[in-house]
């Protein structure tokens, strides 16, 4: 009996699969309901599904499949909906949030731990023979069951916009909510369930309508789709959303203004929005006197007048887990305090003198390019040689640095209690010979004064590159030189020679297999970056003398070879972006196949130590709780004596 389903079952399939094949596919209306449902199940392509269902409804159809066609045609379009929830909500918004399948970025980010597998049943073919006493096993390799993912991406999310609110918190906010239940058929049954029992109200677009009026909240109104709860506060907001479902009304999602907002926030799982002018206004009716003199003010610096709005998304995407947070300004925007803070955009020319092996670096563009005929002019009457005032420390950093970027690689630290890492510090600037002649001078006062005997500077050469040795009280050497238009300081001698490799044999860090496609992904107007390697770094960490750190970085190291973490700051003339990113998080099950025999020897060894001391602990409980008898005593008293006094056998 149990060996004719599985034929059967192919049978069936066999003849389904021949239907959708066959040029009949489209002669029946019943076959175009099958098509739909596997287009919606399987594939989940709800927009051909939902045409599909939608041309069943116009041909002749018995009550039966009309209504589940009817059905399958809504749950398209409440799942094509929640594709995007700002196309539901109210164009006035001036706060919105949304999350969108859930699940899926779960299932991402254990997939990105490597504990995601297609063969569930294989790894639990891996676990011991019953031979294995252990009490407990950790096994070598841990996934979590695709059914699990299955149930977890089933929930499609929810979206929430208010429209108003009151700064003091005297009345409650006005809004929307939409909650999509996905295909979680329990959470769509008890919500079906409980509706019977709410309180009724004149239906809205013949669907199931409720109406109450809440304590400090006011009317509350609600509506239920097949897969979405609409609820809001008023019968006209989830009017609106109702409208917006039929595709007959505007939305937050077709604003003019958000439109290249709603372009990137495509792919995310969590989005928040704030519209910043909507707030001002909605703040700005409640302000007293002394409230508007100190708004004008802030007002005044800052142009909040023009600042347009504020966003965050975060998700996964191609392995990379990443968040983005971005303010818009007017294009004719005034803010004196967003000016002021503004940083030229990386040209990242100083990375090309960042070693390849580095473990992080920190970089952020000063100043423009620029070609000044007076600085060419200066250099042809001083024959090269250029003097030093006073002032130039400020032009430095305020007119001839481009961009400066910190790195550091793995490599003994040195200094007293060995604090200062092997690193340094890039500088491409406009004007090399000056930034060296200047630092050159800045570098060699600590020698000079500190010292107990002066120690000036030492020339030296490093492949067939030229460079200075300082001598810094506390700290050793450090070595100066200059390349190719950018000043290189480093704290050790291998760091400037790893320097050196980089500009003249390309081995920098944009060339890097890992580091060089991160970089590569960073947006071009990041004027701020920064990225860490979390192996190199606990390599380098490693290096600070330590024994037992130096043990459990080397271990790190090993599981964290392909983590990296990113951050860049853009400044764009009329926006500020903030991106931060993780890709190459550490693999689960790497580690378990090194650590885990280590693991269940002690785990066990714990678990069968705890048994035994309350398994001891049992018995003297046992024999301290049990009652003796007077005459029981008496008898083993007579007893021992008995055996006492008998006499020993030869």
């Amino acid at each position: 009996m149990f060996t004719r389903r599985p034929i059967a079952v192919v049978l069936i399939l066999g003849i389904v699969a021949s239907c959708l094949a066959g040029p009949a596919w489209a002669e029946t209306p019943a076959a175009e309901l099958y098509k739909a449902y596997f287009l919606e199940r399987e594939t989940r392509d709800y927009a051909a599904a939902r045409k599909l269902y939608q041309s069943a409804l116009r041909q002749d159809l018995a009550v039966e499949a009309k209504r589940s066609a009817k059905a399958g045609a809504d749950r398209c379009r409440d799942h094509l909906a929640a594709q995007n929830f700002a196309t539901l909500m109210p164009p006035d918004a001036v706060v919105y949030a949304d999350i969108s399948r859930p699940g899926e970025i779960l299932e991402k980010l254990c997939g990105m731990l490597g504990l995601t597998t297609e063969d569930m049943q294989g790894i639990l073919a891996q676990r011991p023979s019953a031979e294995a006493k252990g009490p407990i096993n950790v096994p070598s390799q841990v996934a979590i069951s695709p059914s699990v993912f299955e149930y977890l991406r089933a929930f499609g999310g929810a979206g929430i916009a208010l429209t108003s609110f009151d700064p003091e918190g005297g009345k409650a906010p006005t809004g929307v909510m939409v909650i999509h239940h996905g295909d979680v058929a329990l959470l769509k049954g008890l919500l079906e369930t409980a509706f019977q029992f709410a309180p009724t109200a004149e239906k809205i677009s013949d669907m199931p309508t409720f109406g109450s009026e809440l304590p400090e909240v006011g009317k509350v109104c609600g509506v239920l789709t097949e897969c979405l709860l609409i609820v809001g506060t008023g019968r006209d907001m989830v009017e609106g959303v109702v409208s917006r479902l039929a595709g007959d009304a505007p939305s937050l999602a077709s604003r003019d203004d958000l439109q290249e907002l709603m372009k990137q926030r495509t792919g995310a799982t969590l989005f928040a929005f704030c519209d910043i002018q909507g707030v001002l206004k909605i703040a700005k009716e409640k302000m007293g006197e002394r409230d508007r003199r100190e708004f004008d003010i802030a007002n005044g610096l800052a142009d909040l007048d023009s600042f347009r709005w504020a966003s965050f998304s975060m998700g996964i995407h191609e392995g990379t887990l990443g968040a983005h947070f971005a303010v818009r300004l007017a294009d004719d925007h005034r803010s004196m305090a967003y000016n002021l803070m503004r940083l030229p955009p990386m040209t990242r020319k100083c990375l090309e003198s960042v070693p390849a092996n580095a473990a992080g670096f920190i970089g952020l563009g000063l100043n423009p390019a620029l070609v000044n005929a007076a600085v060419d002019t200066a250099k042809k009457h001083q024959n090269g040689k250029q003097g030093v005032t006073g002032f130039d420390i400020g032009r430095e950093f305020f007119g001839n640095i481009q961009e400066l970027c910190a790195f550091v690689v793995p490599g003994e630290s040195k200094g007293d209690g060995g604090h200062i890492p092997s690193g340094g510090i890039v500088l491409s600037v406009n004007d090399p010979a000056r930034s060296k002649a200047l630092w050159d001078q800045l570098l060699s006062i600590p020698g000079i004064v500190e010292g107990h005997e002066p120690v000036r500077p030492e020339a030296t050469k490093i492949g067939e590159t030229e460079a200075t040795a300082y001598a810094l009280p506390k700290i050793g050497k450090v070595y100066l030189a200059e390349m190719d238009g950018c000043v290189v300081l480093t704290s050790t001698r291998p760091a400037m020679k790893a320097c050196v490799q980089a500009r003249t044999r390309q081995k920098n860090i944009l060339n890097d297999e890992v580091m060089g496609k991160v970089i590569e992904n960073m947006p071009a107007d990041s004027s701020i970056m920064f990225a860490a390697h979390a192996g190199r770094v606990m390599e380098a960490g490693a290096a600070q003398g330590n024994p037992a750190m130096a043990m459990a970085a080397g271990q790190a190291k090993q599981m964290a070879s392909k983590t990296v973490v990113w951050a860049g700051l853009g400044q764009s003339p009329n926006e500020m972006t903030l991106r931060v990113s993780v890709a190459g998080l550490p693999n689960v099950n790497d580690a378990l196949r090194t650590y885990g025999p280590m693991i269940n020897t002690f785990a066990n060894m714990a678990i069968q130590k705890g048994q035994s001391q309350h398994e001891t602990r049992v018995v003297q409980s046992n024999r301290s709780k049990k009652p003796v008898k007077k005459h029981e005593a008496e008898e083993e008293e007579e007893s021992e004596d008995t055996v006492s006094r008998k006499p020993a056998l030869d």
